[in-house]
């Protein structure tokens, strides 16, 4: 919520918010100029235009029931992210149970390197773009998109990952099954290709679908260095492309770096 707030803000938009609690994120946002308030107060519901909420705002809460009941127009946060989304020429989304976050920090970090200007919004805070969001040119919107509530489903990127897939939200989905199947449609909406995980079988969605992992982008003579971090060869349908070394902990983080490297061979 707080990097919407503030792209819209770059854009020009008058921008209000409110919250429970005090905190990192919520001073970030007011010294960016934005007003926020702890106590309930028509006036800023009734001087916007739009009334944008998160997934965990339930339909009893008193700001969405006084909203509705003046006729002001009612968007979930993934909508509003979708409606950013469609301004953009390249839409690169990253879904998954874990990873996400740092999936999309590394794609962020490629695309910057490489001297492209992507506008970039990601679920925590990364150094290299000093906070959640980046604002950068119209060509390129890297995101990361939530399953929560079938969240992603809102969007309709032209590239996408899915880090991986295990249980969770079950409060929402009921069962693995159906988690499962809200990340196939998913994959299906992806207009161009979506990388999955090999690990993730159950994601088939025709010639959309492109692996990392044991097969499609692999990673080979693995070798933990003496600084902790891990070191690969990366390999496509067995055509050798280059050794690869880990700026972070963890040999989990070599499948999240091949999903970063296939989104970048796709983009050039």
């Amino acid at each position: 919520m707080s990097s919407l707030a503030l792209l819209l803000q770059s854009y020009g938009k008058e921008v209000f918010g409110s919250d429970i609690l005090e905190s990192n994120i919520i001073k970030k946002l007011e010294q960016k100029g934005i007003e926020i308030c702890f106590s309930f107060d028509k006036d800023q519901i009734e001087k916007c235009d739009i009334v944008c909420y998160s997934g965990a705002i339930k339909p009893d809460d008193r700001y969405m029931v006084y909203a509705r009941s003046i006729g002001k127009k009612c968007i979930e946060r993934a909508v509003l992210l979708a409606m950013v989304a469609r301004e953009y020429k390249c839409v690169i989304a990253i879904a998954g149970t874990h990873g996400k976050t740092t999936t999309t920090a590394m794609i962020t970090n490629a695309f910057l390197s490489a001297g492209k200007k992507p506008t970039v919004h990601i679920g925590g805070e990364y150094k290299k773009i000093g906070g959640n969001l980046l604002v950068g040119e119209k060509e390129c919107f890297i995101t990361e998109a939530c399953e929560y509530r079938d969240s992603f489903l809102a969007l309709s990127p032209n590239l996408s990952v899915i880090t991986n897939i295990e249980p969770e939200h079950l409060d929402y989905f009921g069962s693995f099954d159906r988690e499962k199947q809200s990340f196939v449609k998913f994959c299906s909406q992806t207009t161009k290709k979506c990388f999955v995980n090999s690990d993730c079988k159950e994601v088939m969605c025709g010639s959309k679908c492109n692996y990392f992992g044991e097969e499609g982008f692999c990673s080979k003579n693995e070798r933990l260095e003496s600084d902790g971090k891990y070191s690969f060869d990366v390999c496509c349908d067995e055509s050798y492309l280059g050794r690869c070394k880990l700026g972070v902990y963890g040999r989990h983080n070599i499948k999240n770096a091949l999903a970063c490297i296939a989104i970048c061979r796709e983009c050039g």
